[in-house]
């Protein structure tokens, strides 16, 4: 029917659209002024009801709320409404049918779940396919770890369980999903790891452990091993000995190195070898020669230098004392020291720095017309100055 001023009525067995005239609207239930609105309580003031047509004063007890329907559960509607006509809603309870499921206050066809390969999470009907509370037994994640796992769990986004778990370390090892006890095994071992944290056996000094068994950990010499640094020499363990010596025996026969031309070894250290005549001072490694004859200063030193050779410079203590030992001459000697270019600045005859001296008591005292040339006394072991005229036996040197 159209909206407004008509109804649907049933009459004669049909159904038709019948007019009505506007009225007043009144508490009885029914559109009256043909607004498409029952205004059942619209006339009726405060705490009043339209009750059987007339405005009414009606106290409510246990009048339920909401008015309307809703769903109790999954399967059961809760009715709120006026069922008796005194003005309060009262409560009625509807069971869904068989195959039917409460949605919004309606009962409606059942939803299929769907958990095919779920573990937990939404069936896809409002309930779920699984709580995660029940956690896998524990399990041996190795031959050593234990992993025990705790509930609840989580839900994951593929609807798999995943469950919190604690690894622990076994002392022996874990097989079946626990920890066992242990059994030691030596069997072909003399040392290591018994498989129980003990041990088969302990090596003794020079040896290794290795696969169960004990090795030389350096060099095996029969039945007995070498300790570090030692070789095998002859049947037994030797540890050469080069300390402070670059050639000669190591002690155990071997050598320490080998000395270049021109060089010899001795004790150990490779010295030069001096011409037939000469003499090597230990202190200096250098060749000495005392000469058979004597001369003025300036022929001593052209003899010395056509040996290939210079008057002897003393630049040591220990070089003195050593050349007064082997050449205990009781005389004065020339040696390469002078102050010929200018008095009182001594210098040596090959420019090497002067910082040794060893003057007698009062010397170099430049005596009489002039000495420019030093000598040193081989016995009374102090120098004194000279002149060229002089002739005093002469001491050459090779470095």
């Amino acid at each position: 029917c159209s909206t407004g001023r008509f109804e649907c009525s049933a009459e004669l067995g049909r159904i038709k659209c019948i007019s009505l005239e506007a009225k007043g609207e009144e508490c009885n239930g029914v559109d009256d002024d043909c607004d498409g609105i029952i205004d059942d309580n619209v006339l009726c003031d405060g705490n009043m009801k339209c009750v059987e047509g007339v405005c009414k004063s009606v106290t409510c007890e246990d009048e339920c709320a909401p008015a309307g329907d809703s769903c109790q559960d999954n399967y059961t509607i809760l009715h709120c409404s006026d069922t008796d006509g005194d003005g309060c809603n009262n409560q009625t309870v509807e069971a869904c049918s068989a195959g039917n499921k409460c949605v919004l206050g309606e009962c409606i066809i059942s939803c299929t779940p769907t958990c095919t390969g779920k573990e937990c999470g939404d069936d896809g009907c409002g309930e779920t396919c699984g709580s995660c509370i029940t956690p896998p037994s524990q399990e041996c994640t190795d031959n050593k770890t234990l992993r025990v796992y705790t509930s609840p769990g989580d839900c994951s986004v593929d609807y798999k369980c995943s469950y919190p778990h604690t690894d622990t370390t076994c002392q022996y090892t874990c097989e079946n999903g626990a920890c066992q006890g242990c059994t030691p095994n030596c069997t072909g071992k003399n040392c290591g790891d018994d498989g129980c944290g003990g041990l088969c056996g302990q090596c003794v000094e020079n040896q290794t452990c290795s696969g169960g068994t004990c090795v030389c950990s350096y060099t095996a010499c029969g039945s007995v091993c070498c300790a570090q640094g030692a070789i095998c020499a002859g049947g037994a363990c030797c540890t050469p000995n080069c300390a402070g010596k670059n050639c000669g025996d190591d002690g155990c026969g071997g050598s320490c190195g080998t000395c270049g031309s021109g060089t010899a070894c001795e004790n150990g250290v490779c010295v030069r070898q001096c011409p037939g005549g000469w003499w090597r001072c230990p202190v200096t490694n250098h060749c000495y020669k005392m000469s058979t004859v004597s001369d003025q200063w300036d022929d001593s030193r052209d003899a010395c230098s056509g040996a290939g050779a210079h008057l002897v410079t003393l630049n040591s203590a220990e070089e003195e004392a050593s050349l007064m030992q082997h050449f205990p001459f009781n005389n004065w000697v020339w040696t390469g020291g002078n102050d010929h270019d200018k008095e009182g600045t001594w210098k040596w005859i090959t420019g090497e720095a002067w910082g040794y001296s060893h003057w007698c008591s009062g010397e170099p005292n430049n005596y009489g017309r002039g000495e420019d040339y030093m000598c040193a006394h081989l016995t009374v072991g102090c120098w004194n100055d000279a002149d060229d005229d002089t002739k005093y036996y002469y001491m050459c040197e090779i470095e």
